[in-house]
């Protein structure tokens, strides 16, 4: 693979975005898919921030309605819809159960009503409508859930996702459309001109390329990032954003066939339960936070919390620090309201004209990221009176998974994979599942890379040509899920090594470093729980 880039110096784009998580991926997509000339840099790799550190949910999010937020949950039920249909691969339908107990902050009443009228804003396009379980069935559903002081429980749907994949694919889509986006590019200036933005000046932190990137407009959609970037132009520029800290643990699988939406007793708080392969997602926490969010890990005081808050919830599993499989932390950034508990700041999004030439996406969340950049672009289309009649398609029209694929059966038999590999490879890829599995058997690249996963050799080669991954963590991290497993990937790293040097992918020197910044970021992830 040829790792020489260079950036695009001597052209107008229509857009750049400087931002490659959720909302910088959307809002590439919809301007490539209209005709607009689109660059994107991001700074890491797409998805490395907030973006791949969510619950994985696509949800209307039941507990805004406690807020007053319908206009919020119903455009997020209509998005919810949409990417079911765009990327069925990646987004799936998930059953919850949400328990009631003796004490909690929000009763049957309350719970009912809430439920009544999730289903209501939903609308025909409801996945399943809301049902109470028969106390006779507590038991059977989920045998491990504390009994006592269990007053109720109600059944329905939400939508489980993979967030960096889902990220990773706008971006292709983005590309295939026209997009030129890169990751490990820095804006280290903002360029200006007669008092408007034109642009960035950047940085290829790969190949050290260093030059001017100009736009005709250009989106700040760095997230926790943004109050950073504006006060490069002014100093003493106002926060427009309050950031929180959410963590999650990955433990073993506490329920099998259900995601739970659970009750903190210390603060009254909702967090999830969720299935993750063969383990359970516990998360999230949510605490202002002030340091930089390129530093952040869970603390010790913050994996206690939903340790204790489990035990409590499950107590027949006697979970403690020692089963806890790996964490993360990621930051949220929320438009900044004063006075009021972070649960109740809005994740309404906002976009700003923070500069002439210049939009700031401020707040929002991950469901509605698509309604969002659509605003963006109808925006973008009168400001600059360009493809004005150029109708946004991103509701409709596939990812680049998302199209029809064959069945598990149909690709064993024709490249010669078990059906279980085939299984995950139409997980993961979608329709360009072939296209890993020819690779896999043309290359001689069907092996495992590791004992524990199904990724096959031919998946980390794929990884480096077709979907931009530029390091070991990008795969083990993003493109996979593997380095919050329980071997972290270690077992594999290795194998994988030994592949793209041999490929040419990456040279000896390359690898040796990468593997160094990969051992040392896992180390830092599981800093907290091993030091309780």
């Amino acid at each position: 693979m040829e790792r020489e880039r260079r950036l695009p110096k001597n052209q107008l784009f229509d857009l750049l975005i400087i931002g490659g998580g959720i909302h910088g991926a959307g809002i590439a997509r919809d301007a490539a898919m209209r005709g607009f000339k689109v660059c994107l840099i991001e700074k890491g790799d797409f998805a490395s921030g907030t973006s791949s550190k969510s619950s994985k949910l696509i949800h209307g999010g039941l507990r805004y309605l406690e807020h007053g937020d319908f206009k919020l949950v119903r455009e997020a039920l209509q998005e919810r819809h949409h990417l079911l249909n765009i990327a069925p691969h990646l987004v799936h339908p998930l059953s919850f159960m949400l328990p009631i107990y003796q004490g909690d902050r929000r009763g049957p009443f309350w719970i009912k009503t809430g439920l009544t009228l999730y289903d209501t804003l939903a609308g025909k396009r409801n996945i399943h409508r809301h049902e109470a379980i028969a106390e006779k069935d507590f038991a059977l559903q989920i045998p491990s859930l504390q009994e006592k002081g269990l007053k109720k429980i109600y059944h329905y749907y939400d939508a489980q996702m993979n967030d960096a994949r889902l990220t990773l694919e706008n971006i292709l889509s983005a590309q295939e459309k026209g997009a030129l986006p890169f990751n490990y590019v820095q804006a280290t200036e903002l360029l200006e001109k007669e008092g408007r933005i034109v642009g960035v000046r950047a940085r290829d932190l790969l190949s050290s390329d260093e030059g001017p990137i100009e736009a005709r407009w250009t989106v700040n959609a760095t997230g926790p990032w943004c109050d950073q970037l504006l006060a490069r132009r002014l100093k003493k520029s106002k926060p427009r954003l309050r950031l929180t800290k959410g963590i999650h643990l990955i433990v073993p699988r506490l329920a099998e066939n259900h995601a739970l939406l659970l009750t903190a007793q210390k603060d009254g708080r909702v967090f999830f339960c969720v299935p993750w392969g063969p383990y359970s997602l516990i998360g999230t926490t949510d605490t202002d936070f002030s340091g930089n969010p390129d530093e952040v890990h869970a603390s010790l005081e913050d994996i206690q919390y939903l340790l204790d808050e489990i035990h409590r919830l499950f107590p027949k599993m006697s979970l403690t620090h020692h089963n806890v499989v790996s964490s993360f932390a990621g930051v949220r950034s929320l438009v900044r309201e004063e006075g009021v508990s972070t649960a109740q700041i809005s994740r309404e999004y906002k976009i700003e004209e923070t500069a002439p030439g210049l939009w700031s996406i401020l707040g929002g969340k991950f469901t509605t990221y698509r309604s969002l950049s659509e605003a963006v672009i109808n925006r973008l289309s009168k400001k600059l009176k360009l493809h004005e009649d150029e109708k946004c398609q991103t509701a409709s029209i596939p990812l680049p998974g998302g199209e029809k694929t064959g069945t598990a059966e149909e690709l064993s038999k024709e490249f010669h994979l078990s059906e279980s590999t085939c299984v995950h490879l139409i997980q993961t890829y979608g329709g360009k599942a072939r296209n890993v599995a020819q690779l896999a058997q043309e290359g001689g690249l069907s092996q495992p890379l590791c004992p524990h996963h199904p990724h096959l050799k031919a998946e980390i080669v794929y990884a480096f040509t077709h979907e931009m991954a530029q390091t070991l963590d990008d795969f083990f991290s993003r493109r996979t899920w593997v380095k919050h497993s329980p071997c972290h990937g270690l077992e594999g790293l290795e194998q994988a090594s030994r592949v793209l040097t041999e490929l040419s992918i990456l040279s000896s020197e390359e690898v040796q470093e990468q593997k160094e910044n990969y051992r040392e970021n896992i180390r830092k992830d599981q800093a907290g729980f091993l030091s309780l």
